[in-house]
């Protein structure tokens, strides 16, 4: 594996829609669409966000002040439908039926294997939406409260008709207000995401596991405390990854983290790690960062996720200049890294889309990032 192309499905399946004049699902992808993302040299496609979201997730979002602001922003003929719920606040492991359902991923997974490029999913073991099946018939699966928690803390805590339940966080940032914390430590949520993940197995090679150092033992620990209960002796990811790999020897695992955690989640069994801090050094210019992050990190740099954008940071064609996305790319390019490029960037796109939304604005190529990218890549 060496280059991932993330495609932001429903946006994207919106965007072919509106070219092509006709409904497009993952069944009906143009062979010339597949055929372009193979000119890059792509060996990988990430399809993010295919799983069925949550409509309470939605209306949560649709409510949201800020990021209705931010729509708005990107899509100036917004309506609230553009909202279709966080790509991330996961009601079940299946593909939704607007993007083509299970038949559907796997025609177009034809496609890719057709021309030797493989499939990664997404799989969110930190939280589920609060409408997620789970949630009302495996309340142990969570974190789990007092219903005066809701009452006291409704910034923490969501009530739903069964059970008061953590929202989901970051132990640095305030809980995302659209989805449920599952708890790391509990046995049985550990047996259901390994039973999970082998069904994900079953659909694709892969899957980029979003922010997967929240569900180190101590950092559930230190998030949580009493509420985790007992902590176990083995770590959650060398469990569930253990359990799988046994099946499927082959499926990749792909770690979205921080805070230099790349090692430990590398000892876990994990192929490959964001490095978030180069992204940062990369940004901030700061060529001497950049040389020792990738001297620091030489011997575990070929199980590395290098990147100038994806979804959760700024369109690189809003943050560097041509010349710099030309230098900053070729520097990733010649790494013994995995590269991730964000669907757009090779036509310089600018808008960056919450995960939250459906659509996405028509931009007119950038001819001179387009030249960048076919003489990287094509």
């Amino acid at each position: 594996m060496k280059h991932i192309y993330e495609i932001p499905v429903a946006p994207w399946l919106n965007t072919l829609s509106t070219k092509i004049g006709m409904p497009i699902t993952l069944a009906t992808i143009p062979e010339d669409v597949v055929e372009q993302i193979a000119s890059y040299h792509m060996d990988t496609v990430w399809l993010m966000g295919v799983w069925k979201r949550s409509e309470v997730a939605a209306e949560i979002s649709r409510a949201d002040e800020r990021l209705w602001h931010e729509v708005v922003g990107i899509l100036p003929d917004a309506t609230k439908d553009d909202i279709i719920g966080s790509a991330y606040a996961v009601k079940a492991y299946r593909v939704d039926e607007r993007f083509g359902g299970k038949n559907g991923l796997a025609i177009f997974r034809e496609q890719l294997r057709a021309r030797g490029i493989k499939l990664l999913l997404d799989f969110v073991p930190n939280h589920t939406s609060f409408d997620a099946p789970w949630l009302k018939t495996h309340p142990e699966y969570y974190i789990t409260a007092r219903q005066d928690d809701a009452t006291e803390h409704p910034e923490r805590y969501y009530q739903t008709e069964q059970v008061c339940v953590a929202k989901g966080a970051d132990p640095n940032l305030p809980p995302w207000p659209d989805v449920a914390q599952v708890n790391a430590f509990s046995s049985a949520y550990r047996l259901e995401s390994s039973l999970t993940l082998q069904y994900i197995a079953s659909l694709c090679d892969g899957v980029r596991c979003d922010m997967a150092m929240l569900l180190l033992n101590d950092v559930v620990e230190h998030t949580w405390a009493e509420k985790a209960g007992q902590r176990p002796t083995e770590e959650y990811w060398s469990e569930v990854i253990g359990s799988v790999k046994a099946l499927y020897p082959s499926f990749v695992f792909i770690a979205e983290c921080y805070w230099d955690t790349e090692r430990t989640l590398l000892g876990l069994g994990f192929d490959y790690c964001y490095d978030k801090r180069l992204y940062d050094a990369t940004v901030a210019r700061d060529e001497s960062a950049i040389d020792n992050r990738l001297s620091v990190l030489a011997d575990v740099a070929p199980h590395l996720v290098y990147f100038l954008e994806n979804h959760d940071e700024a369109r690189a064609a809003t943050v560097f200049s041509p010349d710099e996305q030309m230098r900053y790319a070729q520097k990733i390019i010649t790494s013994p890294g995995v590269c991730l490029w964000y669907d757009g960037q090779f036509v310089g796109s600018q808008a960056k889309l919450p995960t939250h939304v459906g659509r996405a604005p028509i931009e007119k190529p950038n001819d001179e990032i387009c030249d960048i990218y076919r003489e990287l890549l094509v």
